[in-house]
């Protein structure tokens, strides 16, 4: 049997980046359906599975960062990459698109060898992180610290922690690299992948308000001054 495509859903206002958009992605083989407004999009996404979301910002009828939110909610589209296409390039853009769950972002004008190594990039990532989903433990518990990875719940000493996505992510990759001092550059590559432009300070004010809402828990994660961050081993 001849595996089934890859499926990409593109969301573009702009006819001819649509189109550019399209092209280039069905050059590595794979199937597209493009869309003009954030409606259209989320009826398609309700209906099919896609492997890929390719999601301009502004349109005509809302936004991008809506429709990732909902993506993120919904069961069939919640675990599949999201890829921002967009002209707005300030740094507290780039945050707000991947704290409502983008996985990548890449800006306008776009240079298409660098929009196709990215597409490639979270296609692969993403048939790693469902090895990685298959062999993951249910519920990983350190002290009084619960986090469970299939549902995004974090929990301290039965109190539900009230975390964004990107914090999450964030506890989930000290947590699995526990007694690991990861630097900022290795927290910002495991949480929004490589390439993507965000300044390091960042990492320290994700790091602040995670602390913030972790409560009793918050002695679990590490600052190791001039390195970076780790949780703590059980030990100590």
């Amino acid at each position: 049997m001849i595996p089934e495509q890859p499926r990409i859903l593109i969301l573009e206002d702009e006819p001819d980046i649509q189109d550019l958009l399209s092209g280039l992605i069905q050059e590595l083989g794979f199937q597209t359906d493009a869309f003009g407004t954030t409606q259209s999009a989320r009826e398609a996404a309700e209906k099919s599975n896609y492997d890929l979301f390719v999601l301009d910002w502004m349109l005509p009828d809302g936004n991008g960062i809506d429709l990732v939110q909902w993506l993120r909610s919904d069961t069939r589209s919640k675990r599949a990459p999201i890829l921002m296409v967009t002209a707005r390039i300030d740094a507290e853009s780039i945050v707000m698109g991947l704290e409502a769950g983008a996985d990548d972002y890449v800006t306008k004008p776009f240079d298409s060898n660098v929009l196709l190594a990215r597409v490639k990039a979270l296609m692969r990532r993403n048939a790693s992180q469902s090895t990685r989903d298959a062999n993951r433990v249910a519920e990983i518990v350190l002290g009084g610290l619960t986090i469970r990875p299939d549902t995004h719940e974090a929990i301290c000493c039965s109190e539900k922690l009230n975390l964004t996505l990107y914090e999450f992510k964030l506890l989930l990759a000290l947590v699995e690299n526990q007694g690991r001092i990861l630097t900022r550059e290795k927290i910002l590559e495991m949480v929004v992948g490589t390439g993507v432009k965000v300044i390091d300070r960042a990492v320290d004010n994700h790091i602040f308000w995670l602390r913030k809402k972790m409560g009793e828990c918050s002695n679990l994660v590490e600052t190791v001054r001039g390195v970076g961050y780790r949780i703590t081993t059980a030990s100590n």
